[in-house]
């Protein structure tokens, strides 16, 4: 790849190789020292990657389909692990230094969009200060996301807990075994 740009394969054997695409997936890279780790035997359909540089993007490997994936990037970290699933989400970490972590065998629906970043900075008029700096999103394993949900910056979704459809998500939450929804999303229900 061009300026330092990496996409590298994890072979079923554990063996890493380097490539310069992989089946399913549009890269276009608009920077460098870009490191993309991808998992032998993952099925993407109609994704894509556009970045700008030095990202770190790992997707483990799924033996479900991962459908309509978008991912931006600009100095971040985007961690996915192992067993998701998706039909349309869309990550956008315009920012640097921003974080997206999903935990393992999550399963996401449609329409879905996660931002630790608001994408435009806004400034304190009269100091020039940064008013709006980026974050994180931490979602643990085995969680279900609904259609048309919206997980912004600081949000936090612990293992085994489920985002109803149309939820907007703002703000961590540190039990498990939850029911999130609303707008803003609040805990629907527990022990689950």
């Amino acid at each position: 790849m061009n300026k330092n740009n990496l996409i590298e394969i994890v072979k079923s054997d554990g063996n890493r190789i380097s490539a310069t695409s992989f089946p399913g997936i549009f890269f276009r890279f608009h920077g460098e020292n870009n490191h993309i780790i991808l998992h032998e035997g993952t099925k993407f359909t109609d994704c894509i990657m556009v970045l700008m540089s030095n990202n770190i993007i790992e997707i483990g490997q799924s033996k479900f389909g991962i459908s309509n994936l978008k991912i931006w990037g600009n100095q971040s970290n985007i961690d996915i692990g192992k067993d998701f699933s998706c039909w349309g989400t869309e990550i956008r970490c315009h920012e640097k230094n921003t974080l997206v972590k999903i935990g393992n065998d999550c399963m996401f629906s449609e329409e879905i969009t996660i931002y630790p970043t608001d994408v435009h900075a806004i400034y304190e008029q009269s100091t020039g200060k940064l008013l709006n700096l980026g974050g994180e999103v931490i979602i643990g394993d085995h969680v279900w996301c609904g259609r048309k949900v919206s997980i912004l910056k600081g949000s936090v979704v612990k293992n085994n807990s489920v985002i109803a459809i149309n939820s907007l998500l703002n703000k961590p939450f540190e039990e498990s075994n939850i029911i999130i929804g609303g707008l803003p999303a609040k805990v629907l229900k527990h022990n689950i």
